[in-house]
């Protein structure tokens, strides 16, 4: 049981290094973004209903992929010998 508990905590660590990865990943479009609409042409852009329309959609495409991120490296549920 310890070495399943040690392979487990490992597991976690490195699950830890990807979650923190697609936490940037997901994070960077919109620090980017940032930075540019510091710029006054770039705030004109999307300072329209299409501008917004692009900004929405991309927050939720975000969203998702984060989400999906999630699910897909999500360890399985330690089952429990004695109940």
């Amino acid at each position: 049981m310890r070495a399943d508990a040690r392979t487990r905590g490992e597991l976690e660590a490195r699950q830890s290094w990807t979650i923190n990865g697609a936490r940037l990943a997901a994070a960077g479009p919109w620090v980017v973004l940032a930075f540019l609409a510091t710029r006054p042409e770039t705030a004109q852009a999307y300072d329209s209903a299409a501008g917004v329309a692009v900004l929405t959609a991309g927050a939720g495409c975000s969203v998702f992929a984060y989400q999906v991120m999630r699910r897909i490296g999500r360890l399985p549920e330690e089952s429990r010998v004695l109940r």
